[in-house]
C-alpha cells in the first residue's frame, strides 16, 4: 500500500472510531480491516500497528479531536475526518472516501 494511502486509512478509522460514539474516544480502539487484507489496530494507550497483506507493519500515534483523526507516523501527522456506524470505520480525504470494517 501507498505511504499516502497508509496515512489515509490510519486516519479513517480513527474519525469514525470517535463519531461512532458521540465524539467518543474509544469508539475506535480495536483491529479494523481494509479490503480484507491489511489492518489498522487502535490501542487506548494513542499508538497504532498498521499490518499489510504481507505481514509487514507501520506504527504511530494517533489522536481524535470530535469527528476529526490525526495520525502520526514518520515524522509526518495526517488529519482527517472520520465517522463510525455499527462495524464500519469511513475515513474521508479530499481525495476520496475509505471504509474500513472492524475485524473479529
Amino acid at each position: 500500500m501507498k505511504p499516502f494511502k497508509r496515512i489515509l486509512c490510519f486516519a479513517l478509522v480513527f474519525v469514525f472510531a470517535i463519531a461512532a460514539c458521540g465524539g467518543g474516544r474509544n469508539t475506535i480502539i480495536g483491529r479494523w480491516q481494509i479490503d480484507g487484507q491489511d489492518t489498522f489496530e487502535f490501542f487506548s494507550d494513542g499508538t497504532f500497528v498498521e499490518t499489510d497483506s504481507r505481514g509487514r507493519t507501520e506504527t504511530g500515534t494517533w489522536r481524535t479531536d470530535g469527528n476529526r483523526l490525526s495520525m502520526s507516523w514518520w515524522d509526518e501527522t495526517v488529519t482527517m475526518d472520520f465517522n463510525v456506524s455499527g462495524n464500519t470505520l469511513t475515513i474521508e480525504t479530499d481525495r476520496e472516501t475509505i471504509t474500513l470494517t472492524r475485524a473479529r
